[in-house]
C-alpha cells in the first residue's frame, strides 16, 4: 500500500510540475505590449507614483482599410455659352475636364444658378473615355426661362473601397461656366 501511495504522490508531483512548466513556457512566448496612460492635469503627491505597468493584452487600433484604384477624382469647368436663339447657342470652349474617374457608372452633378430647369450635360461617364478626358458641355433652355444670365457649376462622383465596402464620394469641380441669353 505504501508503494501505491508513493506512486500516486510522484504522479501528482510530476503533473503539477508539467502544468507549471507549460504555463511558464506559454507566458514567455508572448510579447507584452506596454500601454502608458498620461493625465492631462498634473497631480502633485507626497507619495511616489508607481511606474506605468505592462499590459499583457495587445492594444489593436482599427484603421479603415482604404483601397483606391485611382486618386480622388478631379474636374475643371472652362469657357462659356451664349444663346443666340432659344434653340441655338455658341459654345466658347465650354468644357468639363476630368481626371481619375474610376467607373462608367459615375455621375456629373450639375448646379444652375439662379435655380431654373436648364438641361445640362453630359451627366454620366458611360460614353466618355476613362479615367481622364475633356468633354463639351451642352445646355438646353426651358420654355419659360426668366433670366438672361446663368452660372453652371458641377461635382463628379467616384468610388472608394473602405473596409471592403464601396463608398461613393463627390468632388467639386474647379471653375464655372457662364451662360448668357443674347436674344
Amino acid at each position: 500500500m505504501n508503494k501505491q501511495i508513493t506512486i500516486w504522490v510522484l504522479a501528482l508531483a510530476a503533473g503539477i510540475g508539467l502544468i507549471w512548466f507549460f504555463n511558464i513556457s506559454r507566458e514567455g512566448s508572448r510579447e507584452p505590449e506596454v500601454s502608458i496612460s498620461a493625465s492631462a492635469t498634473p497631480v502633485i503627491s507626497a507619495t511616489p507614483e508607481p511606474s506605468p505597468a505592462a499590459s499583457r493584452k495587445p492594444i489593436v487600433s482599427q484603421q479603415p482599410e482604404v483601397i483606391n484604384k485611382y486618386p480622388p477624382a478631379e474636374c475643371t469647368l472652362t469657357g462659356s455659352i451664349t444663346f443666340l436663339s432659344p434653340t441655338l447657342y455658341e459654345n466658347k470652349d465650354a468644357n468639363i475636364i476630368y481626371k481619375n474617374i474610376d467607373s462608367v457608372a459615375r455621375h456629373i452633378i450639375w448646379a444652375v444658378s439662379p435655380g431654373e430647369n436648364l438641361s445640362v450635360g453630359p451627366n454620366l461617364f458611360a460614353s466618355l473615355p476613362l479615367p481622364d478626358g475633356t468633354e463639351d458641355v451642352t445646355v438646353t433652355l426651358p420654355e419659360n426661362y426668366t433670366s438672361k444670365n446663368y452660372t453652371l457649376t458641377a461635382k463628379v462622383t467616384y468610388g472608394v473601397i473602405i473596409n471592403r465596402d464601396l463608398v461613393i464620394k463627390e468632388s467639386s469641380c474647379v471653375g464655372q461656366i457662364p451662360v448668357t441669353v443674347k436674344f
